[in-house]
């Protein structure tokens, strides 16, 4: 069955005009937002009137329309970018990557060379990383012509400070990315106020956290910016907490919501979605189908199955269950505990566990064998409460 790359392949020829935006675009975008954009697309642009937006009309030289430094300030095509990683980073140093977006490279690339994607501009590029405050953020802005745009919101990379921050998501309100992609969406929305001007246009959405990111950030927008969002976009992200739920900016933002799940989903049915949902076909099997390049095309659309498998839905019942056991402040403190076992291990990244040495499982163990009772006991209880969740047993 087709997948992303066979889609670039039969569709990359047909502009945006001729085909219009699709479900299979927003999740090529969102997967965009993986690459490493550093030292490559501008973090900033300019506030002009953006004239041509490189829709995919450029000429068959693969020259975008427009595309001059005067004219396009603060961006560059799909094209140009494929160009400049690849000035940058060796085929060797791409395939030697141990994350699941090894592939995305070469995956751009085949988009570069495509009509449809190649001449669309990007902008915008954020990648901001804080081990202090445990914040992982990056999004990037493809400009998709006639004053429309598609915000993407990456989701967790290899960083372990990535990965804390998702588990600080059941634990307290709001994390740094929660916050930090509002500010990204309200500055895209307020860059253009201007009086007499049409203003521009937004889908949103991400793969993973990013899809969370999306769904947050379009529900605590301005309520004067929310009628320029089109639709957004929670690729097998989690949902939301039960209080912003309940608010009335996301019950309003609902017709606008979209999710998309694999038939064995875990990250993308956690925490509350009350969207419509589709689930997905996957080439892959258990938490492999996150990777969106396992899931199964069929022309402009995905190809779907009735609901996510049994075991997905009892798993996903069973950690409900389990965080529903412990208090947010024991939540935190376990997190804390196990991620800082990994930062005295010298674990930075999901590399770091590839290399990981016979020296650093010691000091992690070490680590975790070092805690005091009330932490071995809160450890404890945590892992029996959720052995017992998993299994469907009462405490």
């Amino acid at each position: 069955m087709a997948d992303l790359r066979d889609y670039i392949k039969w569709r990359g020829d047909l502009t945006f005009e001729q085909s219009p935006f699709n479900e299979v675009d927003n999740l090529i975008f969102s997967y965009i937002a993986y690459m490493n954009f550093s030292g490559i697309v501008p973090e900033n642009t300019r506030d002009d009137p953006d004239g041509d937006t490189g829709n995919g009309t450029g000429d068959d030289t693969g020259n975008a329309a427009g595309n001059d430094a005067e004219k396009a300030p603060g961006r560059i095509t799909i094209r140009e970018a494929s160009e400049r990683f690849w000035e940058l980073h060796t085929e060797q140093e791409v395939l030697d990557n141990p994350t699941m977006t090894r592939p995305l490279p070469f995956v751009f690339r085949d988009l570069a060379a495509s009509r449809r994607f190649g001449n669309l501009y990007l902008s915008d590029y954020r990648n901001e990383i804080d081990e202090d405050s445990r914040k992982q953020f990056a999004a990037i802005r493809i400009h998709l012509g006639e004053n429309r745009y598609y915000l993407a919101f990456r989701g967790t990379d290899e960083t372990m400070v990535g990965w804390q921050e998702d588990f600080n998501m059941v634990c307290i309100p709001e994390v740094p990315s929660e916050k930090r992609a509002v500010e990204y969406l309200l500055e895209a929305m307020q860059r253009r106020e201007r009086p007499g001007e049409e203003k521009p246009e937004f889908y949103i959405g991400g793969h993973s956290k990013g899809g969370h990111l999306a769904v947050y950030a379009a529900v605590h927008c301005y309520e004067r910016f929310r009628d320029r969002i089109i639709q957004v976009f929670n690729n097998d992200g989690p949902g939301v907490s039960a209080a912003i739920a309940a608010g009335e900016a996301y019950q309003k933002m609902l017709p606008r919501l979209v999710s998309y799940v694999p038939e064995q989903s875990f990250f993308g049915l956690m925490l509350i979605h009350e969207e419509t949902t589709y689930t997905v076909k996957s080439s892959r099997s258990g938490l492999m189908q996150h990777d969106c390049l396992s899931w199964e095309v069929l022309g402009t659309e995905f190809v779907r199955v009735h609901g996510v498998s049994a075991q997905s839905r009892k798993t996903n019942d069973g950690l409900k269950k389990w965080l529903e056991g412990l208090t947010p402040e024991e939540r935190q403190k376990i997190t804390e505990l196990i991620f800082g076992s990994f930062s005295l291990a010298g674990i930075r990244n999901i590399g770091d566990f590839a290399a990981l040495t016979p020296k650093k499982l010691y000091d992690m163990v070490c680590n975790l064998k070092g805690m005091d009772a009330e932490q071995k006991a809160l450890v404890n209880r945590a892992f029996r409460l959720l052995i017992h969740a998993l299994k469907g047993k009462e405490k």
